[in-house]
């Protein structure tokens, strides 16, 4: 269990914090540029970035931990 807490402590949390800073700044821009919007297309890109970030986060953290436990292996 402390090997686990010390993988993850070499994790770059700056480049997460930033990268969700940046996600969310971009979902701002395509709520704010679709928010009086007619066209339900565009109505809906906002639940659909916001669902593309979690599941792009979600990627980054897995391929974090693999890469973690090869090193760790190798």
């Amino acid at each position: 269990m402390s090997n686990s807490g010390n993988m993850w402590r070499q994790f770059d949390w700056m480049l997460l914090g930033v990268s969700v800073l940046l996600t969310a700044f971009g979902v701002l821009m395509i709520r704010s540029a679709t928010l009086d919007a007619i066209d339900p297309d565009l109505i809906n890109r906002v639940p659909n970035q916001i669902r593309y970030a979690v599941i792009g986060i979600g990627i980054m953290f897995a391929l974090a931990a693999l890469v973690m436990a090869a090193r760790k292996a190798g």
